[in-house]
């Protein structure tokens, strides 16, 4: 049975945004905002660039991290039928 389109992409988020390398360019983001700062005079615009950002991301992950248990619960229910 093919997964739906949902659950493969949740599943292939959460690997991405588990991985080293995500954090690491999450950090250079950040540091490349912070950098930013003074060229935009630290103006609203500047920090509502990051507040945004962070708003959307966050929201996204929370509806993918409540995929993740469903996902876990439904490949061991398959395992344990499929063993029997």
């Amino acid at each position: 049975m093919k997964a739906p389109s949902y659950s493969r992409w949740s599943k292939h988020a959460a690997r991405l945004a588990g991985r080293t390398r995500t954090f690491n360019l999450a950090m250079l983001l950040i540091l490349g905002w912070l950098l930013t700062g003074p060229f935009f005079d630290f103006s609203d615009t500047w920090q509502l660039v990051v507040n945004t950002t962070t708003t959307i991301i966050t929201f996204l992950m929370v509806f993918l991290l409540l995929t993740l248990p469903i996902n876990i619960k439904l490949q061991t229910k398959s395992v344990f039928l499929s063993y029997f």
